[in-house]
């Protein structure tokens, strides 16, 4: 059991930094930012948190094309 709580442990703590990451670049926009990436942020944010999650078996629809796409549309 104790391997089962290590992997949840680690688990919430890589969601959680993709969080705390997440925080500090929303922070860093200004007013004058543009909505549409504080948007690719989060979802972003969102991508890496459902990957998390499907690499530990809790979550199956992730698609990593989906997300290489999305990478590649905004953030290149």
């Amino acid at each position: 059991m104790a391997d089962y709580e290590k992997k949840e442990a680690r688990t919430l703590e890589k969601i959680a930094n993709t969080i705390d990451k997440l925080d500090v670049t929303l922070e860093k926009f200004d007013d004058t930012d543009s909505k549409l990436k504080a948007w690719a942020e989060q979802k972003k944010a969102i991508f890496e948190i459902k990957k998390v999650l499907h690499e530990v078996g809790k979550f199956e629809k992730f698609d990593q094309k989906e997300y290489d796409q999305f990478l590649k549309d905004y953030f290149e």
